[in-house]
């Protein structure tokens, strides 16, 4: 007669297969890019905020500016409405140039008489240009924009 295949009694013993670490492995390296993924978002979204805050501070600087001249000396900032002020800024409000990273280009336009003589129709818009030194601040291509609309009442007319 036969005798059965002696068995080995089966023990168990601790620690972790390999198939178990590389499951492990495999979930942390997606936890990780997902992280890294929503950093890397949060501080695009911080770049943009802060875009918006300094654009918001030079369109209402430009506002304020003219709303502290007279009717005509604002009417001389830009007297024809198709074809308005511009200048290229940073962002404390001095002249940018080719050699400034962060660059913003500011467009006012006046329309005259909205809807009394007394009131003119201020349009601010910036843009935020890209980060190109090196390159004219004319030849860089904006990033974002901001327009302000407000009327302005004048007392001498």
């Amino acid at each position: 007669m036969l005798k059965p295949f002696p068995t080995r009694p089966t023990v168990l013993e601790p620690g972790f297969t390999l198939l178990e670490i590389l499951v492990s492995l495999v979930v942390l390296a997606i936890g990780c890019l997902a992280v890294i993924s929503m950093q890397t978002s949060t501080m695009e979204g911080g770049a943009r905020a802060y875009n918006l805050t300094v654009a918001s501070f030079l369109a209402e600087s430009e506002i304020e500016r003219l709303s502290t001249l007279s009717r005509g000396v604002a009417m001389a900032v830009s007297p024809d409405p198709t074809n308005p002020a511009t200048a290229y800024l940073t962002r404390d409000g001095s002249a940018c140039d080719n050699s400034t990273a962060s660059c913003y280009k500011r467009t006012t336009t006046i329309v005259n008489g909205a809807p009394t003589s007394q009131n003119l129709w201020v349009s601010v818009r910036i843009d935020s240009l890209e980060r190109k030194p090196g390159k004219t601040p004319a030849e860089r291509s904006p990033e974002q924009s901001l327009v302000y609309d407000t009327l302005i009442f004048f007392l001498d007319f």
